[in-house]
Order: C-alpha cells, then sequence, then structure tokens
C-alpha cells in the first residue's frame, strides 16, 4: 500500500513508518496489521501493550486539533479502528476466535457442539444452581476453580493447535481449533456464572 503522503511503498498499518502520517481506512485491513503485529496467536502481551500505547500517543486527535479537517477525521477513524484492534488482540480467546475468522471459520453462537460435551456442561451448571441454592459456597468454589483448570487446558490447546497450524497450514486443525474454541467459551460462561453467582 502506497502512504498517500509521501508515496512510500510499505504504508500497510495505520501509520506509515516512513513519514509518521495517517494512513486512511481501508478495507480488509485486519487487526495484526492495523497495530503493525505479526498474524499469530502467541503475541507477548508486554509487545502489544507497548505497540497500541505507541500508536495512541501518536494517533490521539488531540495531536490533530490545528490540523486541516481531513487529517482531523483520519486520525479519528483511525484511533477508533486500533482501539477496536486492541480491545480484541488483547484477550487469547477473542485473538484466537478472530484467527480463525481470518482462515474463513466463524464460531457462531449456533455451532454445534459435541452432544456429550454439551451434556456433561448442562449437568454441571444444573450442579452449581443446586450448590447455590443450598448455600454450599465451598462447592460452588470448588466447582468454579475446577472449570477455570479446564479453561486454561483448553485454551492451552488452542495455543499448541494454532502453532501446529502455523508450521504445517493443514486445514484440519483448524476443525480442531473451532472445538477447542467452543469448550473454552462453555467453560468461560460457567465460570461467569459461577463469579456472578459469588457477587449476590
Amino acid at each position: 500500500m502506497e502512504c498517500k503522503a509521501c508515496q512510500a511503498a510499505d504504508a500497510v498499518s495505520l501509520l506509515c513508518e516512513a513519514c509518521g502520517a495517517v494512513q486512511p481506512p481501508r478495507p480488509g485491513l485486519d487487526k495484526f496489521t492495523a497495530l503493525g503485529l505479526p498474524r499469530t496467536l502467541a503475541l507477548e502481551p508486554a509487545m502489544l501493550e507497548a505497540r497500541y500505547r505507541e500508536l495512541s500517543r501518536k494517533l490521539h486527535p488531540d495531536r490533530f486539533v490545528r490540523a486541516p479537517a481531513n487529517e482531523r477525521l483520519l486520525s479519528l477513524q483511525a484511533a477508533t479502528t486500533l482501539n477496536e484492534a486492541y480491545r480484541t488482540l488483547r484477550s487469547p480467546k477473542a485473538r484466537a476466535e478472530y484467527l480463525l475468522s481470518l482462515e474463513g471459520i466463524d464460531i457462531g453462537e449456533a455451532a454445534a457442539v459435541d452432544k456429550a460435551f454439551l451434556m456433561e456442561i448442562i449437568a454441571l451448571r444444573e450442579e452449581l444452581i443446586s450448590a447455590k441454592e443450598a448455600g454450599d459456597e465451598a462447592k460452588c468454589d470448588a466447582m468454579g476453580a475446577d472449570v477455570s483448570r479446564r479453561r486454561d487446558t483448553a485454551l492451552d490447546a488452542v495455543f499448541r493447535s494454532f502453532a501446529r497450524y502455523e508450521e504445517t497450514r493443514e486445514r484440519l486443525i483448524l476443525d480442531q481449533i473451532k472445538e477447542q474454541l467452543i469448550a473454552v467459551r462453555y467453560f468461560q460462561r460457567f465460570i461467569d456464572e459461577h463469579e456472578a453467582g459469588r457477587e449476590d
């Protein structure tokens, strides 16, 4: 992509690295490229945070108060794109789901779930409700801790599977990742329900 200000050929992110000019919005700009980061699940949190803070400073609309109207608009659009990208990429689960979507696989609310796994989750939720109604906080906490461990194990599996996919580009691995992420989603919903109960 060519920079509109200096015609540098590699202005692919929100800012031109050559001249620092804000780039106009481009259809299909992915969230990794927007931040100038590699497209991988294994992003270092410190690298993501540092890049976000750097771009936030450079794109903040206050820096463009005296700029022409079109530049002010560009900075606002770029800052919005930056914030949306950061919100997605800072969560490993959301980042994994986004990477899958870039490969053409979306996990919708109606995604197919293994029947045995679904029945297990339903049974766990019923057990949690019963424990809450009985005021058995120890059991609720034990269940929450157990499901948190299972969620973390499933998320670790997602990281390993993405690493394999990046090496081999085998499409079948993406189906495995989808199943793993569906499990993470259901575990997280259970944890959220458990935590909501603790706040009451």
